[in-house]
């Protein structure tokens, strides 16, 4: 058999500069996934807390079964962009009960847990890979539904008179109930929580709730 010799050399200046360039760009790629596992910050997990509620992660963590990996799916979706690194909500495959899932969890402590374009996409593209796995779905809402106001002026384009971005936004929404629809179609079980109000806070609304309801 051949043998294949390396003609790296880790002494070199150049290996030396390559290996600074990627080890900066590494704690770059730290430093944003730690804005999504901080998810509203330190103010907002407080308040969740301190109205007895668990935050999306700590939710996972209890449902998950013990000891059992978690592969997280796009933890920096939204990078780059005005909304919150993470796009307000976490999507990953877990094991509960024994069964590998999809499970999606609201964040309501990043504004409200309100979905954005990225939020959208994320979930989608989670969609698709438990549909193509034959994965059940597990959705942990707590949301306000659209953030409707920052998702038209993120996608307007004043110079369109009908404006294709906006259009596109709306048929992300309804991409959600078509792939819930398909589930149903494929006999894949998918169960929703939806995380329900008391005194001091408010209930989910809007789309985050009519999804839950669509049921076979």
């Amino acid at each position: 058999m051949t043998q294949l010799k390396s003609t790296l050399d880790p002494r070199s200046a150049a290996y030396a500069d390559a290996a600074e360039a990627m080890t900066t760009k590494l704690a770059e790629v730290d430093a944003e996934h730690a804005k999504a596992l901080a998810g509203g910050g330190a103010k907002y997990v407080d308040r969740h807390h301190a109205r007895g509620k668990f935050t999306a992660r700590e939710r996972l963590e209890l449902l998950l079964d013990p000891d059992s990996p978690f592969l997280e799916l796009s933890p920096l979706a939204a990078w780059g962009t005005a909304f919150t690194v993470g796009a307000s909500v976490v999507v990953g495959i877990g094991v509960v009960e024994g069964v590998e899932c999809l499970i999606v969890s609201n964040d309501p402590t990043v504004k409200g847990g309100t979905s954005n374009p990225w939020t959208l996409r994320k979930i989608l593209r989670a969609n698709q890979i438990a549909f193509q796995n034959r994965l059940p779905v597990i959705s942990l809402v707590e949301s306000g539904g659209a953030d409707q106001i920052r998702m038209i002026r993120t996608m307007y384009d004043p110079g369109c008179h009908v404006n294709q971005n906006v259009l596109r936004l709306h048929a992300r929404h309804g991409q959600l109930f078509c792939s819930r629809g398909v589930e149903l179609g494929e006999d894949l079980n998918a169960d929703r929580s939806v995380f329900s109000s008391n005194k001091r806070t408010r209930s989910s609304t809007a789309c985050s709730c009519f999804l839950p309801a669509l049921r076979s």
